[in-house]
């Protein structure tokens, strides 16, 4: 901190820049929000089934599901 920014701090309250950690680095695929509330609500898997998986296995997974509950596949969420 600088000793202009410690006075705009005490005098004006704008508080000084602070340095933040870099962000982690996204490592393996994202899945989409979507893709996941199925998978937990619908499919039934926990949250540790579905980081265990690829984006690849868990969109198999919700097919699957779909596959075989065609009537509640258009189904809205209540």
């Amino acid at each position: 901190m600088t000793e202009e920014d410690f006075w705009c701090c005490v005098e004006r309250g704008i508080l000084p820049p602070r340095p933040q950690p870099p962000a982690p680095p996204v490592t393996g695929s994202v899945l989409d929000v979507t893709l996941v509330r199925d998978l937990l609500r619908r499919v039934g898997l926990t949250q540790a089934e579905i980081a265990a998986m690829s984006k690849a296995e868990a969109v198999a997974r919700r097919q699957e599901w779909l596959a075989s509950h065609p009537d509640d596949a258009g189904a809205e969420d209540r």
